[in-house]
């Protein structure tokens, strides 16, 4: 734990976030004067050209491998730095302010089933890395093409993760409670 400040080793691997975490709390009093006064047009540019920045690393199958500043000797690209987590944060901002402008938004995002997952996203998070590592050789053995691979695999430690919070969740409430699923 004394490593986590500098670095995260295998035993802390799962806290990895904690420097995304860090990253967004420092960047926030810079975006937020920004975000208060930016409309939902603007705002939604932003998230835009951010998404659209999420392809960059699919691009190196259709043999487009230096955009943006990435070559031999750069391996990171203008992309990458607007491709960080920052846009995660103004997606979900975008989200709240979209949704207050429609109903059917509203109607989507309260659905039963998404407020299931929201109360079981805690556990889900906390079981998925027992179902990564294990996962991730049991997938690899298997000789599935990375664009085929990867997403068949994020697809099956969700599920399972989910499936052990659905059970964790049939604890009796204290325990669920104390195990942050209620």
């Amino acid at each position: 734990m004394l490593a986590i400040p500098v670095t995260f080793t295998g035993e802390t691997c799962p806290y990895w976030f904690l420097y995304i975490i860090l990253g967004l709390y420092l960047v926030m009093p810079i975006v937020s004067p920004w975000l208060r006064q930016a409309s939902l047009r603007q705002l939604g540019f932003f998230v835009g050209v951010w998404g659209l920045t999420l392809a960059y690393p699919f691009l190196a199958y259709a043999g487009i491998s230096e955009l943006h500043g990435v070559c031999a000797w750069n391996r990171i690209g203008m992309g990458y730095y607007l491709t960080g987590y920052i846009g995660y944060l103004l997606l979900a901002c975008f989200i709240i302010r979209a949704d207050r402008l429609s109903a059917r938004g509203a109607a989507l995002t309260g659905a039963a089933l998404f407020r299931r997952l929201a109360s079981r996203s805690f556990a889900i998070f906390l079981v998925h890395w027992l179902f990564a590592v294990y996962g991730w050789g049991l997938f690899a053995g298997l000789g599935l093409p990375a664009w085929l691979g990867m997403p068949a695999l994020t697809a099956a430690i969700f599920l399972c993760s989910w499936a052990v919070a659905e059970a964790l969740a049939l604890l009796p409430r204290p325990a669920a409670r104390l195990l942050g699923i209620d």
